[in-house]
């Protein structure tokens, strides 16, 4: 049903999902007051494979947007949907190929920013801070 949460960020299940009709927002800090909506998905789209297939917690919420007929495919069952849905293998390895990319461009984005402004701290002789420091390391070893 509309507004109905599928699953919360940080649960673990070993379901994913195959959007028949309706839509789903993906969120994430759901229940606070950082709520964003990451992403809507539509009929045809799937949601919840990474943590099915690698048993994670989780990584956001997922909440339908109107009423909508999601089909729960398990672990123990997901060999059957490929075979039944061959086309879906290489669309979830295109999909998960994406998000990847994305956040690989994210990160290189991030380190930029980063070290840009560090090197502004520098050159104006203002010390750069605990927090600054722990970004620009992680940036750097990654």
């Amino acid at each position: 049903k509309k507004n109905e949460i599928i699953f919360k960020e940080n649960t673990q299940e070993s379901w994913m999902y195959d959007i028949r009709w309706g839509s789903v927002g993906i969120y994430s800090d759901f229940d606070t007051s950082e709520k964003k909506l990451l992403t809507t998905l539509q009929a045809g789209d799937y949601f919840g494979e990474m943590g099915m297939i690698d048993g994670s917690p989780r990584s956001a919420t997922a909440v339908a947007l109107e009423d909508s007929k999601v089909v729960m495919i398990s672990v123990k069952n997901f060999n059957n949907y490929l075979k039944e849905r061959p086309t879906k293998v290489l669309e979830m390895l295109q999909h998960l190929c994406k998000r990847i990319r994305d956040l690989s461009e994210e990160y290189i984005e991030a380190q930029k920013i980063i070290n840009e402004y560090s090197s502004n701290l520098e050159v104006y002789g203002v010390a750069e801070g605990a927090t600054l420091a722990k970004m620009r390391e992680f940036v750097e070893n990654k």
